[in-house]
């Protein structure tokens, strides 16, 4: 099973659907077998390593008020684990 294959496609748009999103990809990943779980950890891997760039990591977040910070290294990684969970 791929990568894209366990994570399905989740659009996900608040938090409640966040949490359900994730909570459905726990379930599939304890089904995995040893080698399946390892191949998933790679191609995770691999696509977080794509969204790592520098155009993306300078795009500010924007808070529910309104106002803006510059991402952080933790952030741009949920970021980009969020990009990779919705599919």
């Amino acid at each position: 099973m791929t990568l894209w294959e366990t994570i399905g496609l989740n659009p996900v748009r608040n938090g409640e659907e966040i949490r359900v999103a994730i909570h459905e990809l726990a379930e599939r990943l304890a089904r995995l077998s040893p080698d399946e779980l390892r191949e998933f950890q790679v191609e995770l891997h691999q696509n977080l390593l794509d969204l790592d760039r520098r155009e993306l990591a300078e795009i500010s977040m924007m808070l529910p008020n309104g106002s803006t910070l510059p991402q952080t290294a933790d952030s741009f990684l949920h970021s980009r684990a969020a990009c990779v969970l919705s599919g």
